[in-house]
């Protein structure tokens, strides 16, 4: 899976509940790469295995079903298209 800082992600936390979030930083350290990520007003660390989409497949999957889109404008403003 390619991602990067600013990517949109769905993760599975480990209380088994799946989030849509942003990744604000990676590191790697001792113990491997950590994701460090935002969702809502949450800030969480993360093993990359937990991620279970990368934002164009969420992108791709919304859009096969008629919803819109959500897209991140150069100024930092969010968009919807449909």
């Amino acid at each position: 899976m390619d991602y990067s800082v600013g990517s949109r992600i769905r993760v599975r936390l480990y209380s088994g509940k799946v989030v849509e979030a942003e990744i604000t930083a990676i590191t790697n350290q001792s113990t491997g790469r950590k994701l460090q990520i935002v969702y809502g007003n949450v800030t969480a660390s993360i093993n990359p295995a937990q991620i279970t989409e990368v934002s164009a497949d969420i992108m791709r999957k919304q859009n096969q079903v008629g919803a819109t889109a959500l897209v991140r404008l150069y100024d930092g403003r969010e968009v919807e298209t449909p």
